[in-house]
C-alpha cells in the first residue's frame, strides 16, 4: 500500500470517530440547560486550549472540527455532566493532531535525496600502513578489549606463508618482533587469525581457560574504481538513475540498497536488492543501472594481485537506520 493512500485512510477513520463524538457533544448540548454566566472550567478551558491550537496548524476545514470548535467557544454546559465527553474528546482530536504531524513531517521535512556508490569493508581489515604501525591486539582490532583479560595464558597469530601455515605466539596483548615479521609476510590477500587463552576478570574465585579469537585481512593498496574515476561515476548515477526516478518516489529516512561485488576481472557481478525501494520499478530499474556499467579497474595490491571488492549502491536519504546495516563506514 502506498504511504499516502495509508495516511488518507486514517484521517478517514479518524475523522469518523471524531463525527460520532461531535454529535455525542451536540445532542448533550441540546439536551441539558445552559447557564451563559457560568464560567468556563479547566477541563474546558484545556479543551479550547487544543482545539484552537489544531485550527490554527493545521487550518483545517473540515466541517465536524469547525462545528466542534463553534460548539466549544460560544456555548456553556455544565461542567460536572459533560467532564467524561470533553475528556474523550480531547483525547480524539489529540490524537488526530498526532496524526497529522505525522504525516506532514514525513513529506514536507526536507532532505538531502542521495545516490551514491560505497565501499563495503570487511568486518575486520586493516591497511598495509596500520599493520606496519600495530604494536598491541587493540591496533589490530578495535573492538578488542584489554580489560576483559585478568591473566594471559598464550597469544597466537597464524598466517598462511607460501602456502603453509606458520605459527607465532605471544605472552600478551603485546605483539612481539617475530609475530609482526610473521604477519608482514602473510601470503596476500590471506587472512590472518589470532587466538588468544586467558583468564578472564571478574570476581569469580574459579575461572577456567577462556578462548577468544578473531581473523582480518589486509586490505588491498588500490580499491576498485569506475572507469574515469568519480566524477564519471556521479554523471552515470545521475543520467541513468536520477534522471529516471520521480522525486516523489522518495521520502524521509527511506533509503534502497543494491549489493554487487566487482570481480578480479573488473565484471560487475552479483547484484541483489539488500534493501527495498518498495516499488518494483524502481528496484528493476536500479539494478539494470548497476549491470550495464562498464567494466571497473580491479582492486589490486602492489604486487599486482588483484581481487575481488564489494559494494553498495544507495539512494534516498542518508539518515536512513539501514546505513549502520551496510557497513560503508570505516572505524
Amino acid at each position: 500500500m502506498k504511504p499516502h493512500l495509508f495516511v488518507l485512510i486514517n484521517y478517514f477513520i479518524i475523522l469518523q470517530i471524531l463525527n460520532s463524538y461531535i454529535k455525542s457533544v451536540l445532542k448533550q448540548y441540546f439536551s441539558i440547560k445552559t447557564n451563559k454566566k457560568h464560567q468556563y472550567k479547566t477541563h474546558q478551558q484545556i479543551a479550547i486550549k487544543h482545539f484552537s491550537y489544531l485550527d490554527e496548524t493545521n487550518n483545517s476545514s473540515n466541517f465536524s472540527i469547525q462545528v466542534a470548535l463553534c460548539v466549544l467557544k460560544t456555548i456553556t454546559i455544565n461542567t460536572h455532566t459533560m467532564n467524561n465527553i470533553f475528556q474523550q474528546l480531547i483525547v480524539v482530536l489529540l490524537l488526530t493532531l498526532a496524526f497529522s504531524n505525522i504525516s506532514i513531517s514525513q513529506d514536507t521535512l526536507s532532505y538531502e535525496i542521495s545516490c551514491e556508490v560505497h565501499k563495503i569493508y570487511p568486518y575486520l581489515s586493516i591497511t598495509k600502513e596500520k599493520l606496519t604501525e600495530a604494536h598491541t591486539l587493540t591496533d589490530l582490532n578495535t573492538h578488542y578489549k584489554p580489560s576483559w583479560v585478568n591473566t594471559y595464558i598464550s597469544v597466537e597469530i597464524l598466517t598462511s606463508n607460501n602456502g603453509k601455515i606458520r605459527s607465532t605466539m605471544g605472552k600478551n596483548d603485546t605483539l612481539s618482533q617475530e609475530q609482526q615479521s610473521n604477519m608482514h609476510k602473510a601470503d596476500t590477500n590471506t587472512d590472518i587469525l589470532v587466538k588468544i587463552l586467558y583468564l578472564p576478570q571478574n570476581t569469580l574465585s574459579h575461572n577456567d581457560v577462556k578462548e577468544m579469537t578473531f581473523t582480518f585481512t589486509v586490505a588491498p593498496d588500490n580499491d576498485a574504481m569506475y572507469p574515469g574515476r568519480q566524477q564519471q561515476l556521479e554523471q552515470y548515477l545521475q543520467e541513468n538513475i536520477m534522471d529516471k526516478i520521480p522525486s516523489s518516489s522518495f521520502r524521509q529516512f527511506n533509503l534502497t540498497a543494491i549489493k554487487f561485488t566487482v570481480n578480479k576481472e573488473g565484471q560487475i557481478v552479483a547484484p541483489y536488492v539488500f534493501e527495498t525501494s518498495k516499488e518494483e520499478k524502481i528496484d528493476t530499474l536500479l539494478l539494470n543501472a548497476i549491470c550495464n556499467m562498464p567494466d571497473w579497474k580491479p582492486a589490486m595490491y602492489t604486487n599486482g594481485v588483484r581481487v575481488k571488492q564489494d559494494f553498495v549502491l544507495t539512494i534516498g536519504d542518508m539518515e536512513s537506520c539501514v546505513v549502520n546495516l551496510l557497513n560503508i563506514r570505516h572505524n
